[in-house]
């Protein structure tokens, strides 16, 4: 009844094969008609690929004049719906993978994976560099260290040399003396 109802609108002129789209609320309407004068239509979330859409809408045109052809000008309302629901089940389902009906959906998805990956990377490797900036901070402490270490060693040195040189001195004058 609502598509029935926005059909008929004085502004709503349909021309056979054009793709007619437009937004109510968070679902996108999509709509192709037919020389015939049928009238297909895909409603879908309003996030959901307008190239999409219309696939799924050039597919279900398709695959309804194939399987039902004729039939659907010369029935009554609803006449159709079992012969027609399990071959639109069937095209919804695979729809319902963008990915997959989608090219560019695809290629978009593989360039966020790789962004993600690419991401994470660039955070190990900040890490990595915060990790070296720490070593190499390590490394100015220890040479820092051994620069002490040999400074004191030296002193420690010259200090026993005196302290040897003095003990000598002691005995050499003991000796002397005796």
């Amino acid at each position: 009844a609502a598509v029935r109802q926005a059909l008929e609108q004085p502004n709503m002129n349909l021309s056979p094969g054009k793709h007619y789209s437009f937004n109510v609320g968070q679902l996108a309407w999509h709509l192709i008609s037919d020389d015939q004068g049928l009238i297909y239509v895909v409603v879908c979330d309003g996030k959901y690929p307008q190239r999409c859409a219309h696939m799924c809408l050039e597919e279900l045109q398709r695959t309804f004049v194939s399987k039902c052809g004729d039939k659907a000008s010369t029935s009554k309302d609803r006449a159709l719906d079992k012969q027609a629901s399990s071959f639109m089940q069937k095209i919804c389902q695979k729809y319902d993978n963008v990915a997959e009906v989608d090219k560019l959906a695809a290629v978009a998805r593989k360039v966020d994976t790789v962004k993600i990956v690419m991401q994470e990377n660039v955070d190990a490797a900040l890490q990595n560099c915060v990790k070296l900036e720490s070593i190499e901070k390590a490394a100015e402490e220890l040479q820092q260290q051994a620069g002490v270490f040999k400074r004191n060693a030296n002193e420690l040195k010259n200090k026993m040399w005196w302290k040897n040189m003095k003990m000598r001195l002691i005995i050499a004058a003991i000796v002397l003396i005796i």
